[in-house]
């Protein structure tokens, strides 16, 4: 990914975390450069080997709770494979778009 890209969605995962009240913490920032400089679908285990290189004193229990957390947010996406392990990779949606919930009100069958 290049510079400007890269600096465009971090950017703009400063203004999710804000915008949602989202702690952002130096541990999610490292998490989510590791997984934009990583372009081969990265495990949980791989991501965890990035950032220990950058942080030598970071758990893969943090690194997973990141993980989860940026995933549950939208900013990455998670691929679940039966028999696979867990891969992660940047979510298909731009995160400069704001996220919004859509809910579906259920109304009543009039037959």
């Amino acid at each position: 990914m290049d510079r400007p890209t890269k600096q465009a969605r971090i950017d703009a995962f400063r203004r999710l975390c804000r915008d949602q009240g989202l702690p952002l913490t130096e541990q999610r920032m490292t998490v989510l450069e590791v997984v934009l400089d990583l372009d081969n679908h990265p495990t949980a285990d791989q991501v965890h080997e990035a950032v220990a290189r950058r942080d030598p004193g970071v758990s893969r229990a943090t690194v997973y709770r990141a993980l989860e957390s940026l995933a549950r947010i939208g900013v990455i996406t998670k691929a679940c494979h039966p028999g696979k392990a867990v891969r992660y990779d940047l979510s298909l949606i731009h995160i400069s778009e704001p996220t919004r919930l859509k809910t579906r009100s259920r109304m009543p069958s009039s037959a």
